[in-house]
């Protein structure tokens, strides 16, 4: 149960570094096309961020039904962090917000160019890890659901 824990707060950061680092190319590369493309994964991913914060995690793990931390945390901690992270979710946003932003102005943004701007990212990953025999695990279940959204997307 802690590595899962550990697995969602780590994924979290890796994504939140990643579109950090996504706002300084947006901000300060010489080349208009990279800060274009850096700029629209930024806002793809926005609200995606959001939904899989730190904080987000936290809550989820201290407020849902069965919460993996009720079986680890004696109850009076439990209790405290799960109002510790409701409450920095209210900073951040709701999740239905940041749904409605995704779905409603994000993917259909620019003709739909930022949403393949970052199902090309994808692709790119899939094609330089695929004959990586560490990796495999990872990108076949991925590839599998690119093919999937790309068979929806086109339908």
């Amino acid at each position: 149960m802690l590595m899962i824990q550990k697995s969602f707060t780590e994924a979290a950061r890796a994504l939140s570094l990643w579109v950090g680092m996504l706002i300084d190319e947006a901000h300060s590369h010489p080349d208009a096309d990279k800060r274009a493309a850096a700029d629209d994964l930024v806002q793809m991913l926005t609200p995606i961020i959001r939904r899989t914060s730190p904080t987000w995690a936290a809550s989820a793990r201290t407020s849902r039904c069965r919460p993996m931390a009720a079986r680890l945390h004696p109850r009076e901690r439990r209790r405290a962090a799960g109002a510790r992270a409701r409450i920095t979710q209210l900073y951040e946003g709701t999740n239905g917000i940041q749904a409605l932003d995704l779905v409603g102005r994000k993917l259909p943004m620019k003709g739909g160019q930022a949403a393949q701007r970052l199902l090309g990212e994808m692709s790119a990953f899939i094609t330089a890890n695929k004959t990586n025999d560490r990796m495999k695990e990872f990108v076949e279940p991925l590839e599998k659901a690119l093919a999937a959204c790309r068979t929806r997307h086109s339908s």
